[in-house]
């Protein structure tokens, strides 16, 4: 069995292969990060809150000062979180049944670890592929992790197994094969990440893998097939989607579907609280340049930006949208910063559904998707929710319209 350490190791192997956790590096690594930080911020901050003290605007002082002192607070609640789960995890297996795993293929294998991971409700598994990209040069030079693909799946509690005092813990995952491989060159990197809630400290691993156009790749097993293979999932796992989703579904008799989806302060509110905070210090900024002698473009340039985050901010709070079929079709409403409108499409104009990552957020390595799910009809693409959390959730509702889709035109043919 081949035996891979972490990122470094992307050499082509035959057969099984045993991947480890980089736990350990990324604790150090958050504490070096972490104390390099502090020791810049906090010398910088006392230096400026005494020279605060005595001036008018002081409280707009503060704000600005005191912010890179509690980012570098949360930094060491980072470490030691990082530190925590390598003391009470140790190091965790991922053993697969091949390695590099095969685009176009369903990748196979087992988490092992700590048997209390049988104690968890669910284990999350994200399998995600990013792209490293830096802009700007010498001191403005900046790295970003772009994310270009990733899928998710739960596993219950029902099918992990205790041996030995290890769980035992199965993942699959269906990777598209017009993806692209792991390349140091491109800086593609495929990684798997593992998650559980549990008391005390919760779970967390992550294993980079090497990802190839191998003998084993099946150039069918695209993105629009694997979808597809989503929106066929068991009651159960469509069920605990559904919940995760936060979204409405109201039938009325054979014709009648509603689709609720609420605003984003309704399904997750913690994304607007984040962001008023930033917008609160962004704003604090702009009155800080404009109280200090700034040059008026870049107040005036920094307070457009303070309006888009309001504006992002608004629309987040305000933007909901109904979906409705009836026998003739499709009705969809928008409330958007309060203004309604209504678009009616006949049943004969539509000729799909689909869904699509529309951008991705970011907490430390970690990166997140944004989903929508739209309507094409007549040429035009119609919304029909937006921000959804995983692909798992645009896929299911889908496969939820495109189901009673089919069941309407299918009655349409019956009495015509």
């Amino acid at each position: 069995m081949n035996r891979h350490t972490g990122a470094s190791d992307n050499a082509v192997a035959a057969g099984p292969a045993t991947f480890h956790s980089r736990s350990g590096r990324a604790a150090a690594g958050f504490w070096l990060f972490a104390l390099v930080w502090n020791a810049i911020s906090w010398p910088v901050a006392v230096a400026g809150w005494r020279d605060a003290a005595g001036k008018s605007d002081r409280v707009v002082l503060l704000i600005l000062i005191g912010i890179f002192p509690v980012v570098g607070l949360v930094m060491l609640a980072v470490a030691v979180r990082a530190t925590l789960q390598w003391l009470k995890f140790g190091r965790v297996e991922l053993v697969l049944e091949a390695a590099p795993v095969a685009l176009g293929s369903t990748m196979r294998g087992q988490l092992r670890g700590p048997g209390t991971l049988a104690e968890a409700k669910t284990v999350q598994f994200s399998l995600q592929c990013t792209r490293l990209v830096t802009s700007g040069s010498g001191r403005n030079r900046s790295t970003r992790r772009k994310l270009l693909w990733e899928n998710q799946c739960r596993i219950s509690p029902d099918n992990v197994k205790v041996a030995q005092g290890q769980a035992i813990i199965p993942v699959q995952f269906t990777i598209p094969y017009e993806q692209q491989e792991s390349d140091t060159q491109t800086r593609v990197q495929w990684r798997l990440r593992a998650d559980a809630d549990l008391s005390g400290v919760d779970f967390s691993a992550e294993f980079e893998l090497p990802v190839r156009r191998t003998d084993a790749s099946d150039p069918t097993l695209t993105e629009q097939a694997i979808a597809a293979a989503t929106m066929l999932l068991p009651e159960n796992e469509q069920a605990d989607i559904y919940a995760d989703a936060k979204i409405r579904l109201l039938r009325r008799g054979d014709a009648g579907l509603q689709v609720i989806v609420p605003t984003v302060l309704g399904r997750s509110p913690g994304t607007i609280v984040g962001l008023g905070v930033f917008a609160a210090i962004w704003a604090a900024a702009v009155v800080f340049m404009a109280t200090h002698g700034a040059p008026v473009f870049m107040s005036v340039i920094f307070g457009l930006f303070e309006v888009l985050f309001l504006m992002g901010i608004g629309s987040f709070a305000t933007k909901r949208i109904s979906t409705r079929f009836t026998a003739q079709g499709l009705e969809v409403r928008k409330s958007h910063f309060f203004v309604r409108s209504t678009k009616r499409i006949a049943l004969q104009q539509i000729t799909g559904f689909e869904h699509a990552m529309t951008g991705s957020s970011s907490s430390g390595s970690r990166q997140k998707g944004h989903y929508r799910v739209s309507v094409s009809a007549g040429g035009d693409s119609v919304e029909l929710a937006h921000f959804l959390s995983t692909k798992q959730q645009a896929c299911w509702l889908q496969g939820v319209l495109e189901e009673h889709y089919a069941k309407l035109t299918e009655a349409a043919a019956v009495k015509s």
